[in-house]
């Protein structure tokens, strides 16, 4: 995938124990003697380097289904810390961010003026909410690109490494354009962490088990629609998360006699139209009558009957992309129904289970969908 723009540009407290950890794994030097030209190269190093890490995530996903977010994201990464930057000198910038901002904006046209832009440091103008919107992260918002960057992680089976470089490449950007000004001030060491600990809260928070599930009923009923209201599409996506959750559930390290009190968290936390009770479920699963050998047909790479059938739904409905949006937010709901079962029942091992046989179901999907292509 091309980022044109990436390429001209080349040439105290913490939260918890967890969010300790993690910032000590990101180095935040201070380039107070850099050179400024070195300075200049170094930025444009690190937008190579964020481009690098994006690609390695969207060359394991269908390259059509790669969200125009996460492709035009990266554009305003260095305008976004070079925002926070001139925000921590009080909306000042010093000469030698000065001249750079020059340089950056005579070529680039990015639809704003410089000063509309050193502006958007201390006011909330229009500038900065296409900024914020686009790359912006907060603890209680983010912009387009964050949610986008998480989903790729998780469809893909990416680690938190991945998050750890990205926030590592934003933060060499902040703290080579501060040493253009005043360098890393207390200030500025505040700000990097903070911005740290948004990033650490969104990418927690980013599954909603509910959210998924809703998500993916809503694709099925596009698809009824388009191929003209095929009669019992709406249960799809009952039975298909039903079929994942007992799959994971009974292959973690939990005993029989917690199935039924997972399955039931489960349900709950992902707001399921279940048709029965969780024991009455495993009771149909055990005994193999209609509703259990359905539950049971729904899950891949086991058996791929009904996902060929959605699939081909989407073929027929030039809607291919949905067909592979389902799968991923399946992967999504179960990704975050693993990480509610772990809270839970933190012996049952599922979250171990969840990533690489998610990833498993990812793979099989898009090679469903390529040989139906071929």
């Amino acid at each position: 995938m091309a980022f044109s723009f990436m390429e001209t540009l080349t040439g105290g407290l913490f939260a918890s124990e967890r969010d300790k950890k993690r910032l000590e794994k990101i180095e935040i030097i201070d380039r107070q003697h850099i050179n400024k030209y070195d300075c200049f190269e170094e930025i444009g190093n690190c937008a190579v380097r964020l481009v690098d890490e994006i690609n390695n995530i969207n060359n394991k996903r269908n390259v059509a289904l790669i969200p125009p977010e996460i492709v035009k994201g990266p554009e305003f990464f260095p305008l976004y810390a070079f925002l926070l930057a001139i925000e921590c000198q009080k909306g000042k910038p010093s000469p030698d961010q000065s001249y750079y901002l020059d340089i950056f904006f005579n070529n680039f046209h990015l639809g704003f003026t410089k000063q509309d832009f050193i502006s958007a440091a201390t006011e909330e103008n229009a500038v900065r909410k296409l900024i914020e919107d686009a790359v912006g992260i907060s603890k209680n918002s983010a912009g387009a690109f964050w949610p986008a960057l998480f989903k790729g992680m998780t469809v893909t089976g990416s680690d938190e490494d991945v998050l750890h470089r990205v926030i590592g490449i934003f933060i060499d950007m902040f703290s080579l354009f501060m040493s253009l000004g005043d360098g890393m001030t207390t200030a500025a060491q505040k700000r990097v962490k903070r911005f740290q600990l948004d990033v650490f809260a969104q990418y927690d928070e980013r599954i909603k088990p509910e959210d998924h599930y809703k998500r993916m009923k809503d694709i099925c009923m596009s698809l009824a629609k388009a191929c003209n209201n095929i009669e019992n599409i709406e249960l799809f996506p009952i039975y298909s998360t039903l079929g994942f959750i007992y799959k994971i559930i009974t292959t973690s390290k939990a005993g029989e006699d917690e199935y039924p009190h997972m399955l039931d968290h489960a349900i709950k936390v992902g707001n399921i139209d279940a048709p029965l009770d969780a024991e009455a479920i495993l009771n149909c699963i055990r005994d193999e009558d209609a509703i259990g050998a359905l539950i049971k047909q729904m899950v891949i790479p086991d058996t791929e009957v009904f996902w060929k059938y959605l699939i081909i739904l989407g073929h027929e409905a030039k809607m291919q992309n949905e067909a592979m949006d389902y799968i991923e937010e399946l992967v999504e709901l179960m990704t975050g129904t693993g990480a509610e079962l772990t809270k839970k029942f933190p012996d049952s091992g599922v979250l171990d289970i969840v990533k690489p046989y998610m990833s498993e179901v990812v793979e099989s999907g898009r090679n469903l969908m390529k040989g139906l292509n071929e």
